[in-house]
């Protein structure tokens, strides 16, 4: 199987600033659900917009299906890959449907109204989102786990090949979190490709098949699976603290837990 994203020596650095990025590589398969964890200032939230096409790389390359992002248009960029940022906040009294019709933009004619296909995609995602008694609400009375199902399902009516989530877990309680990740996870089954930034680590741990863990210093200290991946030496590394890795009683996954020093 071929991988659907490749990134190769990348490097990126923003204007007069120090090099964020210096040489990273690594690939992105289909269908799976890949972690982005590291401590903050890590670069996670770039890296994202990076594989989004929002900002260039400084040198390197980000190969779409064997092709260079570059190549593409906005708007076919927008076509396969959707990109979800940390926050948003709808300057309209929008209702959850026309949240999540939103995301057929990237297929429509300027100032063209909805058409019959449209709909027909709108309420599909709705319907994957677990919304549709929710789709005349307005977007400002959800809960935090309702927003994020909507605006997911936004992202999702782009019909993208590549969905990238900054941070969707964040504000939410377990069980809303829990909720998210059983959501991605179903996407990947449905086909898509998933890649989301996390400081969430137990959580991840237990729904993500691959991980790529970023240090301060803005280097990918390993990738792979959560057992050769989130060692303690390599968390350490990353975070440049003292970290316990021992096995989820519940779960028989991964937990992982921050040692705590000693005060005077």
């Amino acid at each position: 199987m071929n991988p659907i994203l490749t990134v190769e020596t990348l490097s990126f650095h923003y204007h007069d600033g120090e090099p964020l990025f210096e040489n990273i590589q690594f690939s992105i398969f289909p269908g799976t659900l890949t972690a982005l964890i590291g401590p903050n200032g890590s670069g996670k939230s770039t890296l994202l917009r990076l594989l989004a096409g929002i900002i260039p790389a400084r040198q390197g390359k980000i190969l779409l299906n064997q092709t260079s992002l570059c190549s593409f248009s906005i708007r076919e960029r927008a076509q396969r890959i959707a990109f979800l940022p940390q926050n948003i906040f709808p300057v309209f009294p929008l209702t959850v449907f026309e949240i999540v019709a939103m995301g057929r933009y990237p297929w429509k004619p300027i100032l063209s109204g909805l058409s019959q296909k449209d709909y027909e995609i709108t309420d599909k995602c709705i319907h994957l989102m677990n919304l549709n008694s929710l789709e005349d609400r307005p977007y400002s009375e959800l809960s935090g786990g309702e927003c994020k199902r909507t605006l997911i399902a936004s992202i999702l009516a782009q019909e993208p090949e590549i969905l990238l989530l900054d941070e969707p877990l964040a504000g939410l309680d377990l069980p809303h979190q829990i909720e998210t990740l059983h959501h991605l996870c179903k996407l990947t089954q449905e086909g898509y490709t998933v890649i989301i930034a996390s400081h969430e680590i137990n959580i991840i741990t237990r729904f993500a098949q691959k991980f790529i863990l970023l240090s301060s210093n803005h280097q990918i200290i390993a990738q792979g699976d959560a057992e050769t991946t989130l060692t303690k030496d390599n968390l350490n590394r990353a975070y440049n603290a003292s970290f316990w890795v021992g096995t989820h009683p519940l779960t028989k996954g991964l937990l992982i837990e921050v040692e705590q020093k000693e005060t005077r």
